[in-house]
């Protein structure tokens, strides 16, 4: 398994840590519920949820949640987890 260096960038009082991984340009947010959230450079963005079901916002406006068994289901907006429909994080250097 290899290793990407990741600059620890903010710690929130809500338990919230931001990471950047300058070699493959992506921000990865844990939140304290266990979600994770990656803003990837071509646009797209991921949540992963402690359970394995991912909610994906793809660049060209799709919205997908993939649940552990293969499933996928179209979803809008609204049906989103609140950690996913936060902004990307910005580099604060």
């Amino acid at each position: 398994m290899c290793c990407v260096h990741a600059t620890e960038f903010n710690v929130g009082a809500a338990g919230r840590v931001e990471y950047y991984y300058c070699e493959v340009d992506t921000w990865h947010t844990t939140h304290a519920n266990g979600i994770e959230v990656f803003y990837f450079p071509n646009g797209q963005t991921e949540a992963h949820h402690p359970s394995g079901t991912k909610e994906i916002m793809f660049p060209d406006g799709v919205i997908r949640r993939v649940f552990t068994d293969g499933r996928e289901q179209d979803v809008t907006p609204e049906q989103l987890s609140g950690p996913v429909k936060y902004p990307m994080p910005e580099d604060r250097d």
